[in-house]
């Protein structure tokens, strides 16, 4: 009785293992982020366009943002697939990895989300400094000065600020209200301070 012999596995050619792991990964993100490769480029390209005279452009952040993200990791992807493609030899190694993106899909939104919160978390935040100041540091200082005043003719505190708040108009200029001159009060430096 003659054996014949086993077969050998067929070997792949690298060509054909990054366009077979391409079509999966470019399937798990249109499916992920609903939408192909080339109309998130339409997007992002639509957001940085000069809108022409009369033309209004469009305002959807939130689908421009998806579409940036979308072409980020379509591009990464590929630099990383065509480095995995080099490693790849058989069928049954190429079905694995395929089999591994595949189930990538169900991690993938939580990874996106963390990516994002991440990169979220770097921006400037929205706004300035917050409210500019009634008071310059030397109207602060001229007022914290008739405060102490007042408190050493025998007023309390919240007499001296009052007093205070009813002579800004004349000592600082403008009128100022109590409760400013109060955190000007609460910020000035002490000589325990200093």
């Amino acid at each position: 009785m003659v054996v014949a012999p086993a077969r050998k596995a067929k070997r792949l050619t690298r060509t054909v293992v990054e366009r077979r792991l391409l079509e999966a990964y470019v399937e798990l993100f249109d499916e992920l982020f609903r939408m192909t490769e080339a109309t998130a480029a339409q997007i992002v390209n639509a957001m940085f366009a000069v809108p022409q005279d009369g033309e209004v452009g469009d305002s959807d952040s939130t689908k421009g943002a998806i579409a940036t993200v979308r072409l980020m990791f379509g591009r990464r992807g590929r630099v990383a697939l065509k480095k995995d493609a080099a490693n790849i030899k058989t069928e049954a190694e190429l079905e694995k990895r395929i089999a591994e993106i595949h189930n990538a899909s169900y991690e993938l939104p939580s990874g996106v989300r963390k990516v994002l919160k991440g990169f979220a978390a770097q921006l400037p935040r929205r706004g300035g400094p917050g409210r500019t100041p009634k008071l310059n540091a030397a109207e602060e200082q001229k007022a914290c000065d008739q405060i102490a005043l007042a408190i050493r003719r025998g007023a309390g505190v919240k007499q001296a600020l009052k007093e205070t708040a009813e002579k800004s108009a004349a000592l600082l200029g403008k009128r100022v209200s109590a409760r400013t001159l109060q955190k000007a009060w609460n910020r000035r430096k002490t000589p325990i301070d200093t």
